[in-house]
This record gives C-alpha cells, sequence and structure tokens, in this order.
C-alpha cells in the first residue's frame, strides 16, 4: 500500500512537472495563451462570468449579445463546473493558464491510474499518461477550453465503471463514476461524454469489461440516468432553449459533417513528423482537425496488438479504429446512414471530434506496447524518450502565446463608446465582419486592432452591448432579423433594436448614418435608434416594417443587470412600454410590485401594457424549470454523497 501511494505520488509530480513544461511559454515573460477562437468566445465568457459575480449576480442571462441570449442553458459556459471559477478570482490570463496546467496533470494521472490498474508496470502506465496528455489533438484543443476540460475526465470514468462490474460492494465505484460522467457534462462539451458512452459500449461488446453483458448493460443505463439527474440543473434550460434556436433548425447533412478529416491529411499525421511546425490541414480548422501521436507511440501501438491477453488490445484496438473512421465524416460511406438514423450524428457536429476516441484507445495500446517490449530496456527507453521528445517539439510549435496586455487594454474605439454608448447597441456590418484578421507592426498591435473593431462576442468582454455574437445557440427567430438588417442598412430593424453605433471599414450612407469616430475602425452614429426603453400609447408596429408608429418616448432605466430590468415610467395616459431586449419564455414582469403579462412585441421584444401616473416596472428573469431541476440535482448529489460515505463506513467497521 505505502508502495502504491508513493508511485502515485511519484506519478502526480512527474506529470506536473511535464505539464509546467508544456505550457510554460504561457507562464514565462509576461504572455498570455492565446487563439482566435480563445480571445473570440471563451475570454468573453469568462470575464462575463468574473464581472456578474463579482457585482453580486449570478450570470443567468447574457444582455450583451443578440440584444439579449440565455446564458446558463448554454453548455459551454460551464457554470456548475468547479473550475470555472478559477476565472472569478483571478485576471483570464492566470485563470486560462492554471486550469490548463491542472486539467493537463489530471489527464495524464487519471490515465496513469487506468493502466496500472490493468496491471501495467510504473513506466508504461507513465508512458499512457503521455500519450493521453501530451497527444497532439488535447494540447491543441486549448483553444477550446470546454472541450479541453471534458476531455481528461474519461480514463476516470472507464476504471471506475469497469470497477463496478468486478466488485461485490460496487455503489462506491458507481458513485465516482457518476460524479466524473456528471463533472464531464458540466465541463461544457456534452459531445465527449457521448464518446465515453460509446467506448464504455464498445469495451462491453469486445469483452474487456468482465462479467455479465446485460447486467453492464444495466449499469450503464444507471450512470446515464444518474448523471442526467445530477447535471439536470443544465441539462433541462439547455433543452428547452435548444428546441428554439437555430443550431436545431440547420440539422443538414452538410451542417453535420463540417470538419471531416480527410483521409491523406489523416495519413500524413499518423506517418510523419510535424514538430517542426504547426499542422494546418486544409479541410478546416486545424484546433479541431490536429491528430498527432508521433511515430514512436504509434509504434509501440502496433506492437501492442500482438500481446496476450489479446481481449484487451483487441478492445483498445476498436475503440482507436472507430475514432479514426467517425473522425473521416464525410469521407465515410456509411456516414450518412449513421446521421440519418441516429440523432447524435445530427446534433453532434464536427466529425473529426471522434478522434477522442482514437486518443483514449492508442494511449492505453502505447502503454501495453511499452510492457511488451520492458524485458529490452534500451529499447524501452529509447522510445519513451522519443515519444515525450516527439511530443513535446510538437506542442511548442501548436501553443501560441502573446502579450497578455491585449487581454487588458482598452483600446480607443473602446473608450468613445463606453463614454457614449450607454446602453445603445452596436453591430459591425456584415462585409466588415468577412475580415477576420487585422495588420500591425506587431502581433501584439494586429491583436489589439482586432479588439478595437469589437468583433462579436468582445462586446461581452467589453460591458458594451452587440445584436450580434459568436454564439453556438441563439434564437432561430432573432436569426431571421439578423438577416434582414444584413440585407439593407436602412432596414427599419437598425432603429428598432436601439442601434446607435455601427462599425465599419468603409463608407456607410450619409443620410442616414453620421461618422463620429475614426480609429483603426469607423464609428457610424445612427441618430434614429430606438431608446433602450420606451413608451408608446398604442401597438401601432408589432410588425415591424410599419413605418407610421405612434410617437415614443423614453423610459428612465433605473437598473439594468444581467437577471434584472428596472424601469420607471409617470405618463398621463395608459400604453405600452416597449423593452427592446430579446423576449424569452424565463422573463416575468411585474408593475408597482404586482405581476402583469408580458408580451412578445416586434416578433423579439418585450413589452408590457401600464397604466397612468406613476409606473415602477421590473423584468426578472429565471429559467424555466430551474428551481426544479436544482432541487433534483442536488438531492441527486446528496444521495450520492450518501451512498459513498456509507459504503467507506461498512468498509471501516469491517
Amino acid at each position: 500500500m505505502k508502495q502504491q501511494k508513493s508511485e502515485f505520488l511519484t506519478s502526480i509530480l512527474l506529470f506536473t512537472g511535464l505539464s509546467s513544461l508544456i505550457w510554460a511559454k504561457a507562464a514565462l515573460g509576461g504572455k498570455a495563451l492565446f487563439s482566435d477562437l480563445l480571445f473570440r468566445v471563451f475570454y468573453p465568457y469568462a470575464v462575463f462570468i468574473r464581472n456578474t459575480i463579482r457585482s453580486g449576480d449570478f450570470p443567468l442571462w447574457n444582455p450583451h449579445l443578440y440584444s439579449g441570449v440565455p446564458f446558463l442553458a448554454n453548455m459551454e459556459t460551464a457554470l456548475f463546473y468547479p473550475f470555472t471559477y478559477l476565472y472569478v478570482i483571478f485576471d483570464f490570463p492566470a485563470a486560462a493558464l492554471i486550469n490548463i496546467t491542472i486539467h493537463t496533470v489530471m489527464a495524464a494521472v487519471f490515465m496513469y491510474q487506468l493502466a496500472r490498474e490493468w496491471r501495467l508496470s510504473n513506466k508504461s502506465a507513465w508512458l499512457a499518461g503521455l500519450c493521453f496528455a501530451a497527444n497532439g489533438y488535447f494540447i491543441v484543443h486549448y483553444t477550446a477550453l470546454p472541450q479541453f476540460d471534458s476531455y481528461v475526465w474519461l480514463p476516470l470514468i472507464f476504471r471506475f465503471f469497469k470497477r463496478i462490474l468486478n466488485n461485490e460492494s460496487p455503489l462506491r465505484d458507481f458513485s465516482i463514476a457518476a460524479l466524473a460522467l456528471s463533472f464531464q457534462i458540466f465541463a461544457g462539451h456534452p459531445q465527449f461524454a457521448g464518446y465515453t458512452i460509446m467506448i464504455l459500449l464498445i469495451s462491453i461488446t469486445t469483452g474487456d469489461i468482465s462479467g455479465n453483458r446485460l447486467k453492464a448493460l444495466m449499469w450503464l443505463l444507471l450512470l446515464l440516468a444518474v448523471a442526467a439527474l445530477i447535471t439536470s440543473v443544465q441539462l433541462i434550460p439547455f433543452w428547452q432553449f435548444a428546441s428554439e434556436t437555430s443550431r436545431v433548425a440547420e440539422t443538414s447533412y452538410e451542417n453535420a459533417v463540417l470538419y471531416s478529416l480527410a483521409p491523406w491529411e489523416l495519413a500524413k499525421m499518423l506517418l510523419f513528423p510535424l514538430w517542426n511546425r504547426f499542422w494546418t490541414p486544409s479541410s478546416g480548422d486545424p484546433h479541431i482537425l490536429s491528430f498527432y501521436v508521433g511515430w514512436p507511440l504509434l509504434a509501440l501501438a502496433i506492437t501492442a496488438v500482438g500481446q496476450k491477453p489479446l481481449r484487451n488490445c483487441l478492445s483498445f484496438a476498436v475503440i482507436a479504429c472507430t475514432g479514426i473512421l467517425l473522425a473521416l465524416g464525410k469521407y465515410l460511406p456509411f456516414y450518412r446512414f449513421l446521421y440519418s438514423v441516429c440523432p447524435f450524428f445530427r446534433y453532434f457536429r464536427f466529425p473529426a471530434q471522434a478522434l477522442y476516441l482514437a486518443c483514449f484507445g492508442l494511449s492505453l495500446l502505447a502503454g501495453q506496447g511499452m510492457e511488451r517490449l520492458s524485458s529490452r530496456k534500451w529499447l524501452s527507453n529509447g522510445l519513451f524518450l522519443a515519444a515525450l521528445a516527439d511530443l513535446w517539439f510538437f506542442s511548442q510549435a501548436g501553443i501560441h502565446a502573446i502579450d497578455k496586455s491585449l487581454y487588458k487594454v482598452e483600446t480607443p474605439a473602446i473608450r468613445f463608446l463606453h463614454a457614449h454608448a450607454e446602453l445603445y447597441r452596436i453591430t459591425m456590418t456584415p462585409r466588415t465582419r468577412t475580415i477576420q484578421s487585422r495588420r500591425g507592426d506587431s502581433e501584439l498591435q494586429a491583436g489589439l486592432k482586432f479588439k478595437d473593431s469589437i468583433f462579436p462576442s468582445l462586446a461581452m468582454a467589453l460591458r458594451l452591448y452587440d445584436v450580434d455574437g459568436q454564439e453556438v445557440l441563439r434564437y432561430a427567430r432573432y436569426d431571421k432579423v439578423l438577416e434582414e438588417l444584413a440585407k439593407n442598412p436602412h432596414s427599419p430593424w437598425m432603429d428598432k433594436l436601439g442601434i446607435r453605433y455601427v462599425l465599419s471599414f468603409w463608407d456607410l450612407p450619409g443620410n442616414k448614418f453620421k461618422n463620429v469616430f475614426r480609429s483603426s475602425v469607423n464609428i457610424f452614429e445612427n441618430p434614429m435608434a430606438y431608446p433602450k426603453a420606451y413608451f408608446i400609447t398604442s401597438l401601432l408596429a408589432t410588425d415591424p416594417w410599419r413605418s407610421n408608429e405612434a410617437k415614443r418616448h423614453p423610459v428612465e432605466v433605473v437598473d439594468y443587470r444581467p437577471n434584472k430590468v428596472l424601469l420607471w415610467l409617470n405618463s398621463d395616459q395608459a400604453g405600452w412600454v416597449v423593452l427592446t431586449d430579446t423576449y424569452d419564455k424565463g422573463w416575468t414582469a411585474t408593475l408597482n410590485g404586482r405581476e402583469i403579462t408580458l408580451w412578445r412585441v416586434n416578433e423579439v421584444q418585450r413589452a408590457v401594457r401600464v397604466g397612468s401616473g406613476p409606473s415602477l416596472i421590473k423584468f426578472q428573469y429565471w429559467p424555466p424549470y430551474l428551481g426544479t431541476t436544482a432541487i433534483i440535482s442536488l438531492l441527486t448529489l446528496i444521495s450520492i454523497f450518501f451512498i459513498n460515505h456509507s459504503q467507506k463506513q461498512k468498509r471501516t467497521d469491517f
């Protein structure tokens, strides 16, 4: 027992050193991790969470994009994942580095423990951990934090699910597996949880997990059910929101097979050393498509196939091959059939993500290959060191760091909008949005110009309000509004959405817009923009194309927070108060403390009917079913901890 603890602690120290070595370029010299996706999407998420929680609220609703959109219901926000709160404690560069370093260690240690339980030697288990935590696929996914965080939980889930079937008292092992699967879902990338279930099914059917297969399937269904109950606090709002979004509406085969891995490019990634440059496949984003383990690990994995007992190696080989085949997507003849019969392949896009299975299978095969060569120390040691060097060289080419001041500097355009935009909205012209890179004397200067242009979704990090964004999930009906807006700068939506400032690299019609600021981007003012909230005596224009609307009177915005809006009006006649924010079923309204009906007007906006005299109007947001699902999640967690404690107590008594 003491030896096992010593080996475990040694592995943690070794993998911590490895992780620090891999991510050192982002920790030294005032640098911070950077990528286009990280900067445009996940940096704004982190800053919004930090700002909202530090102001005393919880970020259920995001008012900064799409005129308002659910935040908790977006799984990528990972609001119930414990490591998310590093971004509340630290600034983004520090929190991202800490989070990524810790998860790299977790990935390696979890795989090491699984390999040791599979009776591999210490060195072979170290190699399996190295392969799982330092392969190119995992390392370059630092650009998508939910995917990076979700990735690491698979070995822990697999290990304790295997224990359930070999244990006379399996409840404690089941509780750990259920919690680990819940963490994987909460981390923000449910697709990896789906692949985890696929791996467990393959292991059951190929016999790698011993015992009665029907019994194993029943345990798997129970594991899914308990994890679903624990995560229902986010899953239910997610599904309710997703049913109204463009993501569900756009389930064509062409969308489903985006980022399919071309066979010839897969061959290059498997057979050639790529550490001399960052791999850029022609079929899409390298941060999604990169799959690199290097020839030393691949050679060890192939060596393992002939090792006894064959059944273990066969199962891992099937897992790895399944992942590689599914990653081919549109290049795989029967992928269209999978798309037509299985919702998983319809709604979870990017087939290349299935390489997750290959990373798992190849890691264990490489560990077993090392075990087979253990008697030839010179060869096994040489391959271990070659694999370590190979993956380190690749990681240093794949990790990108930039001066951390990029995340902190307030640029001229941002300062101008902070001084003038107030609660008005901004937008970027469609043509300007197509220019997704900026030129500068240095990479930092180019990045600051990009930030200065306030590319969607940067408004979320800058405390500004944008009618657009980079969200994966957004209302389908709001998308139609944006489509109409994009067709014509004179669209009535330009005014109705409260767009006061438009950012463009080119001139806009002078009869509508006035150029008020020039920086790395031009800022044009739209004087006809509606105020955030306004009063009208009658709703002549629930149709947004009507031009003869009644006269509008601005309404005072007393308080404007993510989950609450407070308005004040004193009118001598009855009428309607329209708030230009997006309508959602989770919003409710009160008038002078009395609950009133909230109406959806102008296709996407909110309105309430008010009488004459003083009116204090309060809008409050609470996601549908959140209270019920929070209780379900909490009770399930309490039950899990009670079971875990009682099992531990029984062993102590014995």
